[in-house]
């Protein structure tokens, strides 16, 4: 059940908070978490999006992102990696991992 005090919200506010040491407020950011689009990853995104209530939160399905075509500067993965030249390891653990988007390089 996704209530306060409750173990599943839990961990995900201890990861919303190790994120949030490391991602500026005013950011556009990408969340994702696993399973079918549906109840569970839904509630995740809502309750990430209530207490980063700073920035702009984007959901994602992980396995249908494209980098170019993502609108956000960060992306919290909960439960799962995410492989991508594209994307920047900023922090992981045991719930998952923070990336930046690459800014490409400027043109000479």
């Amino acid at each position: 059940m996704w209530r306060f005090s409750t173990p599943a919200p839990e961990r995900l506010l201890y990861w919303i908070q190790r994120t949030s040491q490391v991602i500026p407020a005013g950011s556009r950011v990408g969340f994702s978490s696993p399973g079918k689009l549906g109840d569970a990853p839904l509630f995740r995104y809502w309750w990430a999006r209530y207490w980063m209530a700073e920035n702009t939160m984007i959901p994602v399905h992980l396995p249908s992102l494209k980098a170019n075509s993502l609108k956000a500067d960060y992306l919290i993965t909960y439960g799962q990696r995410y492989d991508d030249p594209a994307f920047e390891l900023l922090l992981e653990d045991w719930p998952g991992a923070l990336y930046r988007l690459r800014k490409p390089k400027p043109q000479p």
